[in-house]
């Protein structure tokens, strides 16, 4: 497995594609497993060099995720992972946690950034809810369910209504088998949301000149459409684009337009 030594462990990694570099970084609670295969989709489509790795804590990551680490610590690991492949400068692109991830990036390091492009993504300190009651319920759940009832009640929340029944049973079962293999990481999830309710970063994204694309499913009832478009209006260089009929995973609902769009932007 590619590994990055870290402080307290190591930082797994993968490489899909040739193409100037893009880091795609995975949400709350999800390892590289979870894209379901999308990287290599998405390195085909938009002739990239796609960069996935798993948080601190997570999937094929051994290095310590402690209670106390912030969204910035993610930050530096990926920047470490950089130098280890000597890529100076990338895309950044993230979903969710990874998305904050990806706005720590900007205002750490802005001279690694070509651009940046986070996903359904929200910030601590603007006045709205950042999980719906739904979400709220269903992570909630996870103490309770530890078998597929879980993850059938969280891939419903997770895709657009609009996905197909055989769909969101496809989605169920690889989810399942990859949490029979590598856990629910319940405490890790818990870390992961208290780290995300301290980032504060208001005035900092005020700052950013990153050229970022803001983008959201219009069907998400994980995280709050509001969430996206208070944050594009915070950014001095955002662009905000809705992908119709996607939910919180847009890679699951429209792979095909988030890919195009990925592209679009960064041709542009």
């Amino acid at each position: 497995m590619p590994t990055l030594k870290a402080t307290s462990g190591d930082i797994y990694y993968e490489v899909n594609g040739q193409g100037p570099p893009l880091v795609l970084l995975r949400g709350l609670g999800r390892t590289v497993r979870h894209w379901l295969g999308y990287e290599k989709d998405l390195a085909e489509q938009a002739g990239v060099q796609v960069i996935t790795i798993d948080l601190r804590g997570m999937g094929g990551s051994t290095a310590t995720a402690k209670w106390s680490h912030s969204i910035f610590a993610h930050a530096d690991d990926v920047t470490a992972v950089m130098d280890h492949l000597k890529i100076d400068k990338a895309h950044i692109m993230g979903v969710s946690l990874g998305g904050m991830v990806t706005l720590a990036l900007g205002i750490k390091f802005p001279a690694r950034c070509r651009s940046l492009i986070v996903m359904n993504t929200s910030i601590a300190g603007q006045g709205v809810l950042r999980l719906s009651p739904r979400a709220v319920l269903t992570l909630a759940q996870a103490a309770r369910f530890r078998d597929e009832r879980f993850h059938a009640r969280l891939v419903d929340v997770l895709v657009s209504p609009s996905s197909l029944p055989v769909a969101r049973a496809k989605i169920t079962r690889e989810y399942a088998a990859i949490a029979k293999d590598e856990g629910l990481y319940f405490w890790m999830v818990l870390k992961q949301l208290v780290a995300a309710a301290r980032f504060l970063v208001k005035k900092d994204l005020q700052q950013m000149q990153v050229p970022t694309l803001v983008l959201y499913g219009t069907d998400d009832r994980f995280v709050p459409n509001t969430n996206s478009e208070k944050l594009a209006q915070l950014l001095p260089c955002a662009r905000l684009q809705p992908i119709a009929q996607a939910g919180h995973e847009i890679s699951l609902d429209r792979p095909k337009e988030l890919s195009q769009a990925v592209a679009d932007w960064l041709r542009g």
